[in-house]
């Protein structure tokens, strides 16, 4: 007898569709077709076992397992529940009348228990693209819940042993649902990192971080070491706004298959913060997809084409940066990374798919324009150091701040849970107004949202012209006015708004002097950012 049943095979991305086809007849031995992997033969062993074990008959006669397609290599244990429940079928141990249904995936143990699956919100996805009622395998506690809520229309059919499995494709019977965790979606215990009043000081560097990630722009901080820009970076997470709508698939496509606080954090909705302390090389960083494929992807809205995939894509890697997509990639001692891996970085950055806060000593040494050390550094050493953050570089960077050490105070510190309340509020009227956050929108997009009178145009293309910036650079600079003027809650984008967005952008004129800096040994210049956003220099 033939029958057919459906299952999956895991890949980068997503789960690809495969039609597992059992058929009984004359003859020995049972044949694995179709593309198998060496792991399959494992699980051949391991059905015999199970099904000898929990009292079923094992057909004496030639079984073939025929999988379907046959362009892609089908390894996994996975396969183990499908194996066991169409040989049931195929010599009339089971009813076949429900096996079409659902996708089914499980590995089995020898007593016949059914590990826990991962990967099951991608599994859902292509059950619902394929008209399926549902998934039949052991889901993690941890998860089901997350996922009954995002895909109520389907059935996910909890089974934790074979025995489990039998009886509901015979009668339809499941046991009781899994009770839920005692853990809120939005529990802190999600979100990694301390709350922002940990760190004392650096106003100018907090509000820029607020800035960043209300729009989600990309940050540039230098600083001499100790000052706390990677004890603010790790704490960026307690801050930022859910997920943008339009990249929740996805993300969580992405992490189901991950450690399962990566998962539910994806599922719920909450922002990945990714911090990179050591140089990355260029394959680490981008992965083996390729950049166009994967990029494509993301930046695909219809979720029912995400499963097309090119067969030589099936088993690629996604690299760091692609990981973080929805989120933040902060590297840490930008400086010292490879010109080949900051070009490729370079490129990514203008489709804003990851948020980009970088991060460098203002010097070899760390010492440059510090209140109390001295600088080893000579004027060319510093000059070709400060050559590094190039042109292209703070073409892309929405904000460069400089900061310095500052003296422990005790005055109370703003929590985390204020900053985000206005984050999220600024984030809710981007989204409510566009879809996105505004460092995502493109020039036409900005000029309408951005509501700005004719006399507010004048003021912003004549700063344009006389700091001679690019079209890249304009169209930064309107979409951080647009950011600065939906935290203040203001509709339209007015000349202060432009004002303290150019101070933030060109922050960098002054302080990127080193050579005339250096020889001045007394200099007392300092860059003070207001909370409104704007910067004073003091000489």
């Amino acid at each position: 007898m033939l029958v057919r049943l459906h299952t999956t095979q895991p890949v980068s991305l997503s789960h690809v569709a495969v039609t597992l086809e059992v058929n009984i007849s004359k003859g020995i031995r049972l044949h694995l077709l179709g593309n198998t992997h060496s792991s399959l033969r494992e699980s051949k062993q391991r059905v015999y076992t199970v099904l000898k074990r929990n009292k079923w008959h094992w057909p004496g006669q030639r079984t073939t397992l025929n999988f379907l397609p046959l362009d892609f290599q089908k390894i996994g244990g996975h396969y183990d529940l499908p194996m066991a429940l169409g040989i049931l079928c195929a010599s009339q141990q089971l009813p076949v009348h429900r096996l079409g249904q659902y996708i089914i995936l499980g590995q089995l143990g020898l007593d016949g228990s059914i590990s826990p699956s991962q990967d099951m919100y991608n599994a859902l996805v292509l059950a619902k693209q394929t008209n399926k009622k549902g998934v039949v395998t052991n889901f993690s506690r941890a998860t089901y819940h997350h996922l009954r809520r995002l895909f109520p229309e389907m059935e996910l059919c909890q089974v934790s042993t074979l025995y489990e499995a039998t009886a509901f494709f015979a009668n339809g019977t499941l046991p009781s649902i899994i009770p839920p965790l005692a853990v809120n979606s939005e529990d802190k215990t999600l979100i990694k990192g301390s709350c922002f009043s940990d760190v004392s000081g650096q106003q100018p560097l907090k509000k820029a971080l607020e800035i960043a990630a209300a729009g989600g722009h990309h940050l540039m901080m230098i600083g001499p070491p100790g000052v706390g820009k990677t004890m603010l970076a790790s704490r960026l997470g307690s801050i930022l706004p859910p997920i943008n709508p339009f990249q929740t698939h996805p993300i969580r496509a992405m992490f189901s298959s991950n450690e399962e606080h990566e998962c539910i954090a994806a599922l719920s909705g909450i922002r990945r913060v990714e911090l990179i302390d050591r140089n990355l090389t260029k394959r680490e960083l981008f992965g083996s997809m390729s950049n166009e494929h994967i990029k494509a992807w993301l930046m695909e809205e219809d979720d029912h084409r995400k499963s097309e995939y090119p067969t030589g894509q099936l088993s690629k890697k996604v690299g760091v940066f692609y990981r973080s997509s929805g989120g933040v990639l902060f590297l840490d001692e930008f400086s010292s990374y490879p010109i080949k891996v900051v070009d490729q970085l370079l490129q990514q950055m203008d489709h804003h798919l990851v948020q980009v806060i970088l991060a460098m000593n203002p010097c070899p040494c760390g010492n440059f324009n510090h209140p109390q050390k001295a600088c080893r550094c000579s004027a060319s050493a510093l000059n070709n150091y400060q050559k590094k953050l190039t042109a292209a570089c703070k073409d892309r960077l929405d904000m460069t701040i400089y900061t310095q050490y500052e003296l422990w105070t005790d005055e109370l510190q703003e929590a985390s849970s204020e900053i985000k309340s206005r984050v999220k509020k600024a984030w809710k009227s981007q989204m409510e107004r566009q879809g996105r956050q505004n460092a995502q929108l493109s020039t036409a997009a900005l000029e309408g949202v951005c509501r700005m009178k004719k006399s507010s145009w004048r003021y912003f293309h004549q700063e344009c012209a006389g700091q001679k910036l690019s079209i890249r650079a304009q169209q930064s600079l309107l979409a951080l006015s647009r950011t600065l003027a939906d935290l203040k809650g203001d509709k339209s984008v007015n000349n202060s708004h432009i004002k303290s967005a150019l101070g933030l952008r060109l922050n960098d004129r002054s302080s990127m002097s080193p050579l005339e800096e250096a020889r001045e040994t007394n200099s007392e210049q300092r860059i003070k950012v207001n909370l409104g956003g704007g910067i004073e220099l003091n000489a």
